[in-house]
């Protein structure tokens, strides 16, 4: 029996291989990946003209005369074809920025934690930008509803490009020490 021993046990401590932790860290980028891809961001054609009716109607006034008159021509009207031109621009922006994380957090010079961490962070950017473009109604008037989706976006373009600068920045970094 093991009562007898009176010699204590060995704390042994791992440590992992280089070529591990470089597993591991492509493993947590695949997962990013994954992720990232899961997120639904495509939008039916049925879907954009249900927000941008939902935008449109946010000044009652205006949409309801206008529906009464000529609900068929609604979105032919000056201010319903900007509307519509302009969150579909946003929605296929989203759809592309989406597909373009997934694929940014598949190279290997992001597979480390920070620029994990970085990619996550835009995707939440985007993921909130997505979610206030399919809630219109947060805001009273239509103009102020658009304006705030425009400094979101304005602000989402600029995190993407602060990172695009940092990734650069990173990389000649790396070939300077070469």
């Amino acid at each position: 029996t093991c009562r007898d021993i009176t010699v204590p046990l060995e704390n042994i401590q791992l440590q992992h291989f280089p070529t591990e932790h470089f597993s591991h860290n492509r493993i947590e980028a695949f997962n990013l990946s994954v992720h990232i891809r899961k997120t639904r961001m495509t939008v039916s054609m049925r879907e954009l003209l249900r927000v941008t009716h939902k935008v449109l109607s946010l000044d009652k006034e205006w949409y309801l005369a206008n529906l009464l008159e000529a609900r068929d021509r609604l979105l032919e009207a000056g201010r319903g074809e900007q509307v519509h031109a302009r969150l579909s621009k946003y929605l296929n922006f989203c759809e592309l920025s989406q597909s373009s994380l997934a694929n940014l957090s598949l190279q290997r010079e992001n597979a480390r934690q920070r620029r994990r961490k970085q990619i996550h962070g835009l995707h939440m950017k985007l993921c909130n930008f997505y979610q206030l473009l399919l809630s219109p109604t947060s805001t009273k008037h239509w103009k102020h509803f658009m304006q705030k989706v425009q400094s979101q976006f304005e602000l989402f373009i600029i995190s993407k490009l602060i990172f695009r600068n940092m990734q650069k920045q990173l990389n000649m970094n790396e070939n300077n020490l070469d």
